[in-house]
């Protein structure tokens, strides 16, 4: 593993979740990620990973950066604020990587969620016609 890579982990079922990996200089393994309730964050890889499993772990165009560049990048984003349409974890790794990442699972959900109101309305009209 080298700083920059991705890490995809899983807590729950269907749920992925994103996070940047990095030592730090005390050769600490760490990942920088975005939360719901803390927004974007670093603790160590032990921690991330106690109530996740890993699903994989990918190359970035950051991939092998140094150690200052990810505090660079991490100063630049820290203030950013979670949300779930417009900035999750996804986006925060594509931006901090500076990598484009498909992510399907907002998509997933997304298009989960226009089908479920389509099918809502269309049975809640079926009885006034």
């Amino acid at each position: 593993m080298e700083n920059g890579d991705v890490f995809k982990a899983q807590r729950k079922p269907l749920i992925y979740h994103y996070g940047v990996y990095f030592k730090d200089s005390d050769g600490i393994e760490k990942i920088i990620h975005s939360t719901d309730s803390k927004n974007i964050v670093i603790e160590t890889l032990d921690y991330f990973l106690s109530d996740r499993k890993v699903i994989s772990i990918f190359k970035t165009n950051i991939s092998g950066c140094s150690l200052e560049y990810i505090y660079e990048q991490y100063e630049l984003l820290k203030n950013k604020k979670y949300d779930l349409l417009s900035y999750d974890c996804e986006d925060f790794v594509s931006e901090f990587t500076k990598t484009k990442i498909i992510f399907k699972q907002k998509k997933k959900y997304v298009l989960s969620g226009v089908i479920l109101l389509i099918l809502s309305y269309s049975i809640l009209n079926k009885g006034k016609n």
